[in-house]
């Protein structure tokens, strides 16, 4: 993977802000309604964006959710389009970002560690 430079850092935040407020407002999909959008990487060329999202709370299946962005992405690109002036508009391809779900389960884990490791002293 390559270092972002500046420029796509700024123009990933831009489509990132975007790309939030069209699924937040223009898509109908009952699916996409606990959609967050967490982060977007742009390429040097800034030709491809990848939109990475999260589900808010338990609500919703993943799967699902990267289906039907999926199905949706060339409707999201005209829009983008229509909101930012880029030379190109860059192609979407959405990403579910597990992220999340894995820091909770580590942090889970450790407090699992943590509680067994009390339970060790007090017994001794």
């Amino acid at each position: 993977m390559y270092q972002q430079t500046e420029r796509t850092r700024r123009v990933g935040e831009l489509i990132k802000r975007e790309v939030a407020e069209i699924l937040r407002r223009d898509l109908e999909a009952d699916s996409l309604k606990f959609v967050n959008v967490t982060a977007v990487t742009v390429s040097r060329d800034l030709r491809n964006a990848t939109v990475f999202f999260t589900l808010i709370g338990d609500k919703g299946d993943p799967e699902t959710a990267a289906s039907d962005l999926a199905h949706a992405r060339g409707y999201v690109r005209k829009l983008l389009g229509a909101r930012v002036r880029m030379k190109r508009t860059p192609d979407i391809h959405f990403k579910y970002d597990d992220s999340v779900t894995r820091g909770f389960e580590l942090s889970k884990l450790i407090d699992s560690v943590r509680h067994d490791d009390a339970e060790t002293d007090d017994n001794e």
